[in-house]
């Protein structure tokens, strides 16, 4: 070792703090081999004095605490330290500290290890200090009260590239890189140093991992399969218990630690799934009942098994439906619901859809047009919601695990919800003398009722109003608990009845100021003498009734900046916005498989309009609908169209014909316009049920127009914005319902 690494050395030493209660540093410095006698007068640092000792202890003794008792001094000792008994200068020792040029001793004084006891650990692993940048590595984590075994896990934890001290995460660390110990590089290098005799006495202490030939995988297998027998009541097969140990709570949280971290989760899902297949754990899952592994997590085999167990369940109509739905709670904390959480909720809606059927075995009660028009707005819409999160959820899932219950649940949908609710709802509207349904609020009102009281209020504010072409009642009820939930507002949701036939242009228009609605000999709806389709013409009826009106695209008015939108609409009271996602993808064959998917998309752009909406412009938004819809995943049989060739029509739909006169048609019913068309003299055919009548083309799943409640039930969703500065303490802290993630009661 040259000299000028000594001084560095030495300068080190004496720039260390003083200790408590010392106002110098005297440093000894023993030189057994006598290695440094003829270059130490050369060596202390500037502002050190150098003595020398040669069997001079009384002088030294007498130099150091009477004579000079101020400066700092190097001791150099040409010789062996003598033992305490024999050394005359003890005392000064004890507050003094030692320095020693051999090569584990600088490292020692690089590290400021203070004493011995280290000294021959350190020389044992002398090479591991060879490398610049594993002493670098070391030195930042280094602490001064470490002892041999923290040096032995500093050193795995340098071979890992770790920044940390962490058994565990060395650990982690080599199952990463592999299982084959001759490929893996930090494996090596652990074996060298400290070697690997420290780390399986590390890893039988911690894990209680202990194998007359231990190995990597060895232990992988002891902790993955003590995590098992921790987290679930199964009994494991007996050719399993040498890989299982005691240290329970170690081994599971060694999984759980890995399973949840933000990187290293990956490759765990990897290794775990090479490991389930060589257990075989699919096959032995078998065997087990869900309820005794449903908090395991450590294998993906765990999720489908209870995901298989939930389908079959439903699939051989077992209503434990509560049971289930307990089962996908436990599993939303763990590891691998989010890559089944589309699977879990395809299921959730499946068991809802179970749920209601079981509450109505005995059928829907009986009940007047109002009566059953109010039945499904506040209860029965819930199975439209549940059916289209079904197949939101099914377009989602790669594979097809669940396809085995989708013609359970098109069953269901089909043949007895909209079967027997659409039997009992045209039963009553049969009854009718005339259309509408008393005691229902009807969507030819709106203008009137909605928007004119809030124009005729004396304050001047903005009424904001969106129709969302397509937007049924269930889709609106998602939208109004969306906005309650994550905004700072009011929201009220009713229902409106809207017109029949329910089909775009005659509900745009009668959603239009109007004295009177016609339909001419083409097919155009007029409101008040003017051609109501399109925005351009709807603008311009809304201005000759309220000058401070206009209509545009919602898209248009979201893609403007906050300040362009304010100049826009600054000269505007009334400001209809429309929007038609779900229409364009129900309407277009090419796309109306993802009509479910659309809704989903419009409830999303619905509620970011209302929240740009009342941040920028006004407080005052609603939200409502031309007409609803009807639509059924599985292709249609023959026998669930009409004919129509030989009926004249001024309209013909897969779902209403509008005629001049009232020709005979089975399986249909007959509407008189005058309801909103007066002296008309026309009429509206709709087909029974969810009947189509049959025409030439695709796309007959996504239907409206006829009188069916999904059809006509639209939403009207009033919501008010309250501003923060004028917020009450309710609006802005307003009771939450809590729920449990997980009924495990363990803490890790």
């Amino acid at each position: 070792m040259n000299t000028e690494e000594i001084k560095k050395a030495l300068q080190k030493k004496f720039s260390s703090p003083l200790s408590q209660g010392t106002e110098r540093n005297i440093v000894f410095w023993y030189d057994e081999e006598k290695g440094f006698e003829d270059y130490i007068d050369t060596l202390p640092p500037d502002g050190v004095k150098l003595h020398k000792l040669d069997n001079n202890y009384f002088a030294t003794k007498f130099l150091l605490e009477e004579e000079d008792t101020k400066s700092n001094y190097l001791i150099y000792a040409p010789f062996r330290k003598p033992e305490n008994e024999d050394n005359w200068l003890l005392d000064i020792e004890l507050y003094s500290s030692e320095f020693s040029a051999d090569k584990a001793s600088l490292i020692m004084n690089t590290l400021q290890i203070e004493g011995f006891a280290l000294k021959p650990f350190i020389k044992k692993n002398i090479k591991f200090f060879d490398s610049k940048e594993r002493l670098e590595s070391l030195k930042e984590m280094f602490s001064p009260e470490w002892t041999e075994k923290d040096f032995e896990l500093a050193m795995m934890s340098v071979a890992c590239r770790l920044k940390h001290l962490s058994f565990s995460s060395v650990v982690r660390s080599l199952f990463i890189q592999g299982l084959n110990e001759e490929e893996n590089r930090s494996w090596g290098e652990i074996c060298r140093y400290p070697g690997k005799d420290a780390f399986w006495k590390s890893a039988e202490k911690d894990y209680g991992y202990s194998s007359h030939r231990p190995s990597l995988k060895g232990l992988l297998l002891t902790i993955m399969l003590t995590d098992i027998k921790t987290t679930a009541k199964v009994n494991l097969p007996s050719a399993w218990d040498a890989y299982t140990s005691g240290n329970k709570n170690s081994c599971h949280i060694f999984i759980d630690q890995w399973i949840n971290h933000g990187t290293d989760r990956i490759r765990y899902e990897k290794i775990a799934a090479n490991i389930s297949e060589e257990l075989n754990l699919k096959e032995h899952i078998k065997g087990w009942y869900v309820d005794e592994y449903i908090e395991a997590e450590s294998f993906e085999v765990f999720d489908m098994g209870i995901i298989l167990y939930i389908r079959n369940a439903l699939m051989d109509d077992m209503d434990e439906y509560d049971r289930y739905l307990e089962y996908i709670f436990i599993r939303k904390s763990k590891h691998w619901y989010e890559d089944y959480k589309d699977v879990y909720n395809a299921l959730e809606s499946t068991i809802s859809m179970f749920s209601f059927k079981k509450r109505f075995l005995r059928g829907f009660p009986e009940g007047s047009p109002g009566e059953l028009f109010h039945l499904y707005i506040n209860d029965y819409y819930q199975f439209d919601r549940d059916y289209r999160k079904f197949y939101y959820s099914i377009d989602r899932i790669s594979g097809d695990i669940l396809k085995k219950l989708q013609p359970v649940v098109e069953n269901l949908y089909k043949n007895w919800f909209l079967s027997n609710l659409s039997t009992l709802w045209l039963n009553a509207i049969k009854t009718l003398h005339h259309w509408p349904a008393a005691g229902i609020e009807q969507q030819k009102d709106f203008y009137r009722n909605v928007v004119d009281r809030v124009i005729n209020k004396p304050a001047r504010e903005k009424v904001f109003v969106i129709i969302s072409d397509g937007f049924r009642y269930e889709a609106g009820k998602e939208l109004a608990g969306l906005l309650n939930q994550e905004t700072r507002g009011t929201t009220q949701i009713t229902a409106m009845q809207s017109v029949i036939p329910s089909y775009t242009k005659l509900g745009m228009a009668s959603l239009l100021p109007h004295k009177e609605i016609e339909i001419d000999d083409k097919g155009k709806v007029l409101v008040d003498g003017k051609d109501s389709s399109g925005i351009a013409a709807r603008d311009g009826i809304l201005k000759s009734r309220y000058k401070e009106s206009a209509a545009m695209k919602l898209k248009d008015l979201m893609d403007l900046s906050k300040e362009e939108g304010r100049e826009l609409i600054k000269q505007y009271r009334i400001i209809y916005l429309y929007h038609d996602t779900i229409d364009a993808a129900g309407d277009d064959p090419k796309s109306e498989n993802k009509t479910f998917t659309a809704v989903h998309d419009s409830i999303e752009e619905l509620f970011s309009a209302v929240k740009k909406i009342v941040n920028n412009y006004g407080t005052n938004v609603y939200i409502t609908s031309d007409h609803g819809f009807l639509y059924c995943r599985e292709p249609l049989e023959e026998s669930d169209k009409l004919k129509i060739e030989n009926i004249p029509a001024i309209v013909k739909n897969r779902r209403f014909l509008l005629v001049s006169d009232n020709p005979p048609a089975g399986g249909t019913i007959s509407i008189d316009m005058d309801y909103i068309l007066k002296n008309s003299g026309i009429k509206a055919i709709v087909p029974r049920g969810d009947m189509r009548f049959k025409m030439q083309g695709g796309g007959a799943n996504y239907v409206h127009g006829g009188a069916s409640l999904q059809e006509i039930a639209v939403p009207l969703i009033k919501y008010q914005h309250v501003r923060k500065d004028k917020a009450k303490e309710k609006d802005i802290n307003r009771p939450v319902k809590v729920e449990l993630i997980s009924t495990s009661r363990k803490i890790t």
